[in-house]
């Protein structure tokens, strides 16, 4: 504006001094023509400038009246048009002339062109035109007039590039141009810009000062419409007075203005368009509002600056405020200021908050956490001196601010893994040194709450202090937030449930506390927990936390009849270390264990109570070593439905490091006494160690039973781990009557399909005890097969019985796979001899096992096998030995017999033959006592000796079969081809032949089974034969003809006996030798 002011008064001076000349100059003479030389003269004497003009004219019309054409005056270096008017005219007032004072009226300018220039320096082409001068004249303009006017400045020092602004079809009218008057004026004209002119229009009058005083002094009253202004044309007049990078945009003001430079009222409208506003410093990008609308009414004085009314419209968005700026004159200045806004959308207007005077962390949070919402500010106050806003932290400076607005359906992120916090709506309060939230509520993930709180002491240079108090209802999506990935995958959470949160401190040193009432909610953790809704269930803590540590000071956790207490801390600065206690009240676990799945089926009784503190290894925070003790007194449980009670548990549980161990502790299993230690070592991959001992113990308390008597144990010790599903059997010792077994081994797998692999030993070992082990079943079970499982054990017994059979040093290797069980590797002494062998016991078909056996046995007793299989009479002596292979199939003896498959290779040697019905009905047919040279043995009284009995048994389908069996005696061997049909108990197509070894009587005739003994050509008895039938005690036996067996059985006999090539069979032959 001030500008504006120089151009027009150096035109209007130029003006008034050319008239002034004239003037005189007409006075003295009316012929302008013939003084023009002396008015070109006066002219440049005043203005320093040449002057030139076509024509001067002047008429006495009423008045005095000049014109003037095509007037230039020049720069003062005589070649730049300084001023070029193509018509200039004004009339001259005569009786002011008698007062010596010069009023020109209608003073008029066609088409004037003015240049106005700043040089480099700063000086203005006019500046020595508006130099105070002494004039012996008042002078004064009563009305001036300018059409279509044009005024060009260019100003080479406001930048590096000159700066030219033009103002063209200027139309001025101004009522009356005089030092202490008022004049009425009117302007308008066009601001050439590059890219759309602007227009700028002024109305109203100014009371110009008296001479006396400053031109500055002259008071206003006027209307300023402006429009298109380009703001960015004129940065470089600002740009070094504003503290931001660029404004840009279009400029349209319409305002009124009342009074001088240094006082005055004014009142209007400003609007920008398409703003680009660039302040780095605080925005963290340009803004560029679309339109920018303010209306305002402002008044100035020496003292103060009052800005009643400011109504600001920014794309729709309505800001209206006031503003007093009182004791400007001084260095620190009153500002007292007032808004209110509409309701701003934060995704649209997010880029406008001021984040570079807004400390960085607050800061990174509103810009990266705040992601919508609706705000307004209903009421904002600051009143205070610019050193006490500039100082908030300061004594009582924090309440020169109050700022109170509200958030509607706001949302924050945190972090891509937590829920958002959704739908918050409340007031926001900033009053003295708090910022405060009021009324806040919103939804955590899916969770209502509310919240009061705020930043105590945020602006002070002590830290801020955060208080506040919370309410949720969390559901079970927050819980599972909560709890983490890993124990969200076992957690159940149903229901609703009260959390209370409340906290103060500074962010170095912050407690919180909180109380989380669970009794309406349902939950479950795995098989450990199961909660149900309605059961009082509470969980209290207070925790600090530091640079250095949190400190969880106390936690409580009620769930009755249970009260837990702990404590903790974290140190996470430096070296980070974990410490924690846990205490619980005696609690009746009988009353808890309906909490407890996994230990309600045990249905445990009696007190426990919990006493222990923990700290973190060196390197590891899960590395947690313990001590303390749980406590038992009088404890009870039930290990499974058919194990009888375990009772009488007193006694402590001590934790060590990351172990647990017991003291030897006395218990009842039922109505058995047992003492027992237990270890659980390393709790992060833990293994169970449990010692345990007892005189005797009732196997009906471990779930067994016999179906006909009641069986204890007695000596009873153990020593057993169990680890990552497999069971280590360090020793298992007991006693069973007069048996004792020593167990040692593993069972892998425990759980899924067990894999035993056992060592047992035993010093003595009676079968009869082992059959009432084996008969043992469990209580209450039935018709239930048992779980998969594979066995490997070696056996070694020192000695042992089975019924009537004792042994010795039985060794074997036995296990059970897929349900066959093998016999390797088996040897042991017995009736006298050896046995060894390996055997194979299919069990797939319960009602029809299959056995398979290869077997050798090594000069077994014969009397002792016939006294094992109870035949009372004395069949046989001397030694047995056999090697076979036999299969069989069935559950019972009779069915084994008929199923019997396989070959086996008998040996006696060195006995006797006695009782033998079918040899005894041979002798008795043979009759030979009478005619052989050798008595025969007496099979009732003696029995035949014999050096050997060699056969090869065949079974198969229930038929046992031999085609070799050989006796060899001294007196006579014996030779049988056999089929015995053994279900029957009968022999079938058996033939016996009998070789006698000494030389037949001559006395042949009386022989009386002459015709079916075949002789050699000595005359020697070679053989007979017999053909025995029916039941194995009592069968039939009859002589028969060579001739009446078949080829391939006699061929049979003839190598066995090594008969010769030529038989006689005739027996005329034998007797007469022909």
């Amino acid at each position: 504006m001030k500008k504006r002011i120089i151009i027009f008064t150096a035109v209007l001076i130029s003006a008034v001094v050319l008239a002034v000349a004239a003037g005189v100059i007409v006075i003295r003479t009316l012929d302008l023509e013939a003084y023009r030389a002396d008015l070109i003269k006066t002219v440049k004497t005043e203005l320093n400038r040449d002057l030139r003009y076509a024509r001067g004219e002047f008429s006495l019309w009423l008045r005095p009246a000049f014109t003037f054409t095509d007037v230039v005056v020049l720069e003062k270096d005589a070649q730049t048009i300084f001023i070029a008017v193509d018509r200039l005219s004004f009339k001259l007032s005569l009786l002011p002339l008698l007062l010596k004072k010069i009023v020109l009226r209608e003073v008029a300018l066609e088409n004037p062109r003015i240049a106005l220039i700043r040089e480099a320096d700063g000086a203005f082409n006019v500046s020595d035109l508006l130099d105070d001068r002494q004039q012996n004249l008042s002078f004064g303009i009563s009305r001036l007039q300018i059409h279509n006017g044009f005024v060009h400045f260019t100003d080479r020092r406001i930048a590096p590039e000159p700066l030219t602004i033009s103002l063209e079809r200027i139309n001025l009218r101004l009522s009356r141009l005089e030092r202490g008057k008022t004049a009425d004026f009117s302007l308008k004209a066009t601001l050439v810009d590059a890219e759309k002119n602007g227009s700028i229009v002024l109305d109203g009058s100014i009371e110009i000062a008296k001479a006396s005083e400053p031109l500055l002094n002259s008071r206003i009253d006027a209307a300023v419409k402006a429009g298109g202004l380009n703001a960015d044309r004129y940065w470089p007049y600002y740009s070094r007075r504003v503290p931001f990078k660029k404004l840009a945009g279009r400029l349209d003001i319409d305002t009124r203005f009342r009074g001088t430079v240094k006082e005055f009222e004014s009142g209007g409208s400003v609007t920008l368009h398409e703003v680009h506003f660039d302040y780095p410093p605080v925005f963290y990008a340009p803004l560029k509002p679309k339109m920018l609308h303010a209306v305002y009414e402002m008044k100035l004085d020496p003292r103060d600056i009052a800005v009643n009314r400011l109504d600001v419209s920014v794309d729709g968005v309505q800001i209206k405020g006031s503003c007093l700026l009182k004791d400007i004159h001084t260095d620190d200045p009153l500002i007292d200021a007032k808004a209110v806004t509409t309701e701003i959308p934060w995704e649209s207007f997010n880029h406008y908050v001021p984040y570079g005077i807004i400390p960085k962390d607050a800061a990174d949070f509103i810009r990266e956490k705040i992601k919508a919402g609706i705000f307004r500010l209903d009421d904002g106050r600051l009143r205070g001196r610019v050193s006490q806003i500039a100082h908030m932290e300061k004594g009582d400076n924090s309440n020169a601010l109050y700022i109170r607005g509200r958030a509607q359906k706001s949302v924050l992120e945190y972090a891509p893994d937590v829920p958002a916090i959704t739908d918050i709506t409340g007031i926001l309060e900033l009053k003295g040194k708090d910022f405060i939230l009021r009324e806040m509520t919103g939804k955590f993930g899916d969770a209502p709450f509310s919240l009061e709180g705020k930043l105590a002491d945020y602006c002070l240079e002590t830290p801020t202090r955060y208080p506040f108090t919370l309410k949720m209802t969390p559901t079970a999506k927050e819980v599972a937030w909560l709890s983490g990935e890993e124990l969200a995958k076992k957690l159940h959470y149903a229901g609703t449930s009260a959390v209370r949160l409340s906290g103060d401190g500074v962010a170095a040193n912050y407690n919180l506390s909180g109380a989380w009432d669970l009794s309406a909610a349902d939950y479950k953790y795995s098989d450990w927990l199961a909660k149900p809704a309605g059961k009082a269930n509470d969980l209290n803590f207070t925790i600090n936390l530091s640079k250095q540590e949190i400190h969880f000071s106390s936690i409580r956790y009620n769930l009755s009849p249970l009260a837990l207490t702990a404590s903790a801390r974290y140190r996470h600065t430096g070296k980070r270390a974990l410490s924690l206690t846990i205490d619980t009240n005696p609690v009746q676990v009988g009353d808890l264990a309906p909490l407890l799945p996994k230990i309600k089926k045990y249905k445990p009784r009696g007190d426990i109570r919990l006493a222990a503190r923990a700290r973190s290894g060196p390197n590891d925070l899960d590395d947690l070593r313990w001590r303390g003790e749980i406590a038992l007194t009088d404890v009870s449980f039930k290990i499974a439905d058919h194990i009888k009670p375990v009772s009488n548990m007193t006694g402590k549980i001590h934790l060590r490091g990351d172990s647990l161990e017991t003291a030897q502790m006395a218990l009842q299993l039922g109505d058995s006494a047992i003492s027992a230690r237990g270890t659980i070592a390393n709790l992060r991959d833990p293994s169970y160690a449990v010692t345990f001992g007892s005189e005797r113990v009732d196997v009906a308390d471990l779930g067994l039973q016999h179906p006909e008597q009641p069986v204890h144990i007695e000596n009873v010790s153990g020593s057993v781990v169990f680890k990552n599903r497999d069971l280590q059997i360090n020793a298992l010792n007991f006693k069973i009557n007069e048996s004792m077994l020593n167990i040692r081994g593993a069972v892998l797998n425990v759980q899924d399909h067990p894999e035993a692999r056992l060592d047992v030993a035993s010093p003595y070992l009676d079968g009869q005890d082992l059959l009432i082990l084996s008969g043992l079943k469990r209580a209450g079970k039935t018709g239930e097969s048992s779980a998969k499982m594979s066995l490997n054990a070696a056996i070694r017994i020192d000695a042992g019985r089975m019924d009537r059979l004792s042994f010795e040093k039985l060794k074997t290797n036995l296990s059970l796979d897929e349900n066959i069980l093998y016999l390797k590797q088996t040897a042991v002494s017995t009736l006298g001899g050896t046995l060894a062998g390996n055997g194979r016991i299919d069990l797939a078909d319960a009602g029809a096992p299959r056995y398979h056996f290869n077997f050798n046995l090594d000069k077994l007793s014969a009397e002792q096998c016939l006294q094992f299989f109870d035949v009372k009479e004395k069949l046989i002596t001397g030694t047995f030995s056999a090697k076979g292979d036999l299969a069989a199939k069935g559950e019972t003896a009779a069915d084994l017999k008929k199923t019997a498959l396989g070959n086996v290779q008998i040996r006696m040697e060195k006995g006797m033959l006695t009782r033998f019905a079918v040899l005894s009905k041979i002798f008795s047919i043979l009759n030979v006592s009478q005619l052989l040279k050798f008595e025969l043995p007496d099979m009732v009284r003696g029995g035949m000796p014999y050096d050997t009995i060699a056969a090869t048994l065949s079974f198969k389908d229930g038929i046992v079969s031999t085609q070799d069996l050989f006796i060899r005696s001294d007196a006579m061997n014996i030779s049988a081809v056999a089929t015995i049909d053994m279900p029957r108990g009968a022999f079938v197509d058996t033939l016996v032949g009998v070789q006698p070894l000494q030389t037949v009587d001559k006395i042949v005739s009386l022989i009386p089974v002459v015709g079916w003994i075949l002789t050699d050509e000595n005359r020697s008895v070679v053989t007979v034969y017999f053909e025995v039938k029916g039941s194995l005690d009592n069968p039939a036996v009859t002589a028969i003809p060579v001739k009446a067996m078949a080829r391939g059985v006699f061929d049979i006999f003839k190598n066995i006996f090594k008969l010769p090539a030529r038989l006689f069979t005739d027996t005329g032959e034998v007797i007469f030798g022909r």
